[in-house]
């Protein structure tokens, strides 16, 4: 009884296979009909259309009577000065230590 059942598990094991190679077959060998240009027609546009953008940025030019303009004068600085705050353990993913006192009967996690 044993041996027939070690069959039947060996003959359902290699359909299994079977079956999920054609499923991987079908699956990815669908989508490769024709290779993928590494550049197309829409990146070259887009390149050309950000060349167009840049060039035009750059000959722009900025009138520096701005900063002296009252409205740019009244403006404020909102810098945060941010607060000293100590570091944690050097090594944060270090083993904790435990170390016993004995005064207290606890023990302190390092």
């Amino acid at each position: 009884m044993s041996k027939l059942s070690s069959h039947k598990n060996l003959i359902i094991s290699i359909g299994v296979v079977i079956v999920l190679a054609l499923v991987a077959y079908w699956y990815f060998g669908s989508n490769s009909s024709a290779p993928v240009p590494i550049l197309s027609d829409s990146t070259t546009n887009s390149s050309d259309s950000l060349l167009s953008t840049l060039n035009q940025l750059k000959s722009l030019s900025l009138n520096p009577a701005i900063f002296s303009n009252p409205s740019f004068e009244s403006l404020e600085s909102n810098t945060v000065t941010l607060p000293v705050v100590p570091s944690g353990r050097p090594n944060p993913f270090a083993p904790l230590t435990v170390t016993a006192t004995q005064n207290s009967g606890t023990a302190v996690t390092h």
